[in-house]
């Protein structure tokens, strides 16, 4: 059998604090790139469509 060290409290809610904190900053990061995918690739199709007499309106 494994044996666990009690953990306070306050120990706890700073970990779960972190984790949370983390995962924010992952998902923040996650959703820069994909903003900047989308970007690039706005860039790339809009000269095309130009050639190709396809713009948006």
């Amino acid at each position: 059998m494994i044996s666990i060290a009690p953990v306070s409290y306050r120990r706890l809610t700073s970990w779960k604090g972190r984790v949370r904190f983390q995962r924010q900053v992952a998902e923040f990061v996650d959703n820069q790139q994909l903003r900047l995918g989308q970007r690039e690739q706005f860039r790339v199709q809009t000269p095309f469509a130009m050639r190709l007499g396809k713009t948006r309106d």
